[in-house]
Formats: structure tokens, sequence, C-alpha cells
């Protein structure tokens, strides 16, 4: 089965006062590291759900994550796994994206990790693609949790919680990539 990456970066930032998906991150733009995140991890192809011409617009708007996906649903036609992550998660790493992939496939069972249905893997259906349509017209049941609960996806723990911080206000940026500099350069013995 193939495995296409996931990037969501169709949210309005409002908390961040800027749009996240540009945010200058090692070298690039969070929307280019998330994508190279992605293929480092195994993804045959990348699609990226951003309301801007140029990529995969939300069909239903205003509805968050679960209406991005639903988009990208319908982009798709042939079975494959997808890994969703947000463009908000810095820290990320593809060893991380990995471990919920490999476990996936090995089990044929959508994944996540405890306490963060962000970043997530799961698989193309029509099946699925119907339940989010139907979710999504139901306002308590548009979040990511209630569609992992559907797939009765498994919840894996993390490695590391810093690598699931996610940014969403410019003092969070400020904080997470201060300490990745920090970390860099004590790293590196600079």
């Amino acid at each position: 089965m193939k495995m296409i990456g996931v990037v969501l970066a169709g949210g309005r930032s409002s908390r961040m006062g800027q749009d996240k998906a540009l945010l200058a991150h090692k070298n690039v733009n969070m929307l280019a590291f998330s994508e190279k995140v992605l293929r480092d991890c195994g993804c045959d192809e990348v699609l990226i759900s951003r309301n801007e011409k140029g990529f995969i617009q939300d069909s239903i708007e205003n509805v968050g994550p679960l209406g991005g996906i639903y988009s990208v649903l319908n982009h798709l036609e042939a079975d494959a796994w997808l890994v969703i992550l947000p463009v908000d998660l810095p820290c990320i790493d593809a060893q991380t994206l990995a471990t919920l992939l490999n476990y996936s496939t090995a089990h044929s069972k959508a994944s996540y990790y405890a306490d963060h249905p962000l970043p997530c893997v799961v698989p193309y259906s029509i099946e699925l693609k119907q339940q989010l349509k139907d979710r999504l017209t139901q306002t308590h049941k548009r979040s990511v949790k209630s569609m992992l609960h559907w797939l009765g996806a498994h919840e894996l723990t993390v490695q590391s919680q810093t690598r699931l911080i996610n940014t969403n206000t410019p003092e969070e940026w400020q904080n997470v990539t201060h300490q990745l500099k920090h970390h860099s350069r004590s790293h590196y013995g600079m």
C-alpha cells in the first residue's frame, strides 16, 4: 500500500498572529520542514491541506483539522496509509512518525500517541470518507480524537514528549525555538 503524508496547514493561526506554516525553522519554513519530515519517515508523496491556490483547500470551511483530512480523502482513490501531521510541531522528527507508520502497517490499525491525536496514521477508505462527511455536519463529533475512536486506533507511548510540542502562540514558538537553538549549540559544543 502507498504511504501518503498529509500536512494540515489550513488553520487561521489567529493565536499566533501570523501564518504558522510560514514561520522560519531550520533554514526553511514550517511547511517545507513538515513536508521533509514526512518524506524522511517513508512517505511516497505528500499532500498539503491549505486554503490557498495550489494546495488542497477545505471543501467544508471552518470545521477544523477534520475538514482538512476530509478534503484530502476526497483527492484519493486507492488504498493508502495516511501519515497526518499538523504544521505546528517544530520538534517532530522522522523517527517519531515512522514508529506510528510501522505500527499501523504491521498491525493494520490506525495509530497515534497518548494525549496527542495528531500526528496520527490512518488507512484511507471510502467508509472513513463517509464517516467524516457525516461527522462534519455534527459539531460535537468534529474532533480528530472522535475519528480515531471510530477507527479503533491504537494509542502508543512516545519516546520523547518534546517531539510533540505544538506551538500556537508567539510565546510558545519563542520558547521552543530558543530550546532548539540551545540544544543544538550544546550538542555540537558551540
